[in-house]
């Protein structure tokens, strides 16, 4: 107990703390089975419309048909979104209950809550204290426990709300609708398997990384509540990324009798986790890496045992491989200091591959050492605000670095970007297109109005500040300006350009509008053309 208090006590502090409740799914706090009912809450924001299509997108890559989003669970997570962001006291021991007559309390469990919005179904719920949704769902994925709802055959529905305490931290709560795979909506069908892999009866079982999964994350810093490394005393991370096996319920009883993952340097020395000795699992199998994983390598891993899914123990083996991305450590910059006629940058998540921005256009000269530096001279004419340098790392990490002598456009010297023509189905926009010396096309905003998407209204619930959203149609789809990664349709979209203003307009690189409203984007004889020409 002493043990589990102080490193508790040492994750606290972190921008990254997860908090879980209900993953045994045999024992989440339920009602009775069934959907939402007469108090239906608002439909999802902006960043909850995020967060369910990344989700359904990855249970798409597992396998598993899509989740729907829930009113009443959308209303009650964002209820206690806002309530943990007013009361940042209460964020442990359990950031899940809440406490009568603390402002904005709505329920003390959150199966109270959700019922006081009208959902009548099992419900489990996940918390997040950092970033907006894509860091939310993919530290969610990271983790041992927290990934299990988003990945149960189990989960039919979700709610999403996020909230900024006074102090600037986020508050991401994720609420899940459970209900047993048998007599369920699907009537007890068991998800499909995709990609190659070997399985002897496990039918349906959900294998994450899935078989064939490339760019899979090198590592995983261990930092989770309840605390899994409890089972293993002496680890503490960084490991390896997670690998789990789920079945669809019911599971009467599931052990794992032999597992083992095999690299390119041999087998991977790893942490085994089923319900016989971790109590807060039951339908899923799972191994850790002691260490983590060599980057852009394949792995293969195999896992046998037994299940008792209502017919007694029957033995089960499943093997398959994956393949790891770049390293994946986020970038963090330790120290910035001027180095011969340019700027010398050391930090962690430097690679191969990184980026680096400064008033909307890559720096110059950008080489990467070894013992993790970077070097490179800022551009000679920066048409955007030259007080911030952004990194990128090469898995597609950002973060901001303040830069105290930045770089402008010098009054009277040329802009480093070239006006030309747009033109959207041979029809002229009075705002020409930006042509970069990278050789990017940057489009304005205003053709994404032309296309006939509309801008999501600021500042609504679940909405993240100074991010841009837009739908068309049935298609949804967020940036941020200053930054190069945008959000089309749950899937992550890398701009050539950070989005950024330019006499007057944003304008965003031409492969979100080209992703968001399905056309081509050609340069042909000077002139911008947008759907053809």
């Amino acid at each position: 107990m002493q043990r589990a208090l102080l490193r508790l006590l040492r994750m606290l502090p972190a921008s990254l703390l997860l908090l879980s409740v209900g993953f045994s799914h045999g024992t989440v706090a339920a009602l009775r089975p069934g959907p939402s009912g007469e108090l239906p809450g608002p439909g999802p924001g902006p960043e909850a419309r995020l967060a369910l299509e990344m989700i359904n997108r990855y249970r798409a890559a597992a396998g598993l048909p899509p989740v729907t989003y829930d009113p009443a669970l959308g209303a009650a997570a964002q209820a206690h979104a806002e309530y943990l962001a007013a009361n940042p006291d209460q964020w442990e021991p359990s950031a899940h209950g809440e406490t009568p007559g603390s402002p904005g309390f709505t329920g003390l469990r959150p199966v109270d809550r959700a019922a006081a919005n009208g959902y009548r179904g099992g419900v489990g719920e996940i918390i997040h204290f950092a970033g907006p949704a894509e860091a939310a769902v993919d530290g969610w994925l990271q983790t041992l426990y927290h990934r299990l709802p988003l990945l149960s055959p189990n989960t039919v529905a979700l709610g999403y709300g996020v909230a900024a305490s006074a102090d600037g931290r986020y508050v991401n709560v994720l609420d899940y609708g459970v209900v047993p795979l048998s007599g369920g909506r699907d009537g007890g069908t068991a998800p499909s398997s995709p990609g190659p892999s070997s399985a002897t009866a496990a039918p349906g079982s959900v294998a994450w990384p899935h078989p064939g999964q490339t760019g899979v994350p090198t590592h995983w810093d261990g930092r989770e509540v309840p605390d899994p490394f409890l089972l293993h005393p002496g680890v503490t991370g960084p490991v390896g990324y997670p690998i789990t096996l789920t079945f669809p319920g019911p599971v009467r009883s599931l052990r794992l009798t032999e597992a083992s993952l095999h690299g390119p340097d041999g087998a991977v020395s790893v942490l085994r986790f089923d319900p016989v000795s971790d109590d807060r699992l039951t339908d899923t199998v799972a191994l850790i890496p002691a260490e983590p994983l060599r980057p852009r390598s394949r792995y293969t891993v195999r896992m046998q045992g037994l299940v008792d899914r209502g017919g007694g123990p029957q033995p089960f083996s499943r093997s398959w491989s994956f393949s790891t991305g770049t390293d994946s450590h986020a970038p963090r910059v330790r120290s910035l200091t001027t180095w011969m006629d340019g700027i010398r940058l050391e930090g962690q998540g430097f690679g191969s591959g990184m980026a680096v921005y400064a008033g909307g256009l890559p720096v110059q000269g950008l080489q990467v050492a070894d013992d993790g530096s970077a070097t490179f001279r800022l551009p000679d004419r920066c048409p955007g605000d030259g007080t911030e340098l952004l990194v990128v790392s090469p898995g597609g990490s950002e973060t901001a670095v303040p830069l105290a002598a930045g770089c402008n456009l010098r009054k009277g010297a040329d802009s480093p970007y070239r006006t030309v023509p747009l033109q959207i189905a041979g029809r002229s926009l009075d705002v020409p297109a930006l042509l970069a010396p990278n050789g990017a096309v940057l489009v304005p905003e205003d053709a994404l109005a032309a296309l006939g998407a509309q801008p999501e209204p600021a500042g609504q619930p679940a909405s993240m500040p100074g991010r841009t959203y837009w739908r068309l149609g049935d298609r949804f789809g967020a940036y941020t300006p200053g930054r190069v990664t945008a959000w089309v349709a749950g899937e992550r979209v890398r701009l050539s350009l950070p989005v950024q203003p330019y006499d007057g307009v944003v304008y965003v690189d031409k492969a979100f509008v080209q992703r968001l409203a399905g056309v081509e984007i050609r340069l042909v004889n000077g002139v911008a053309h947008v759907g053809g020409h």
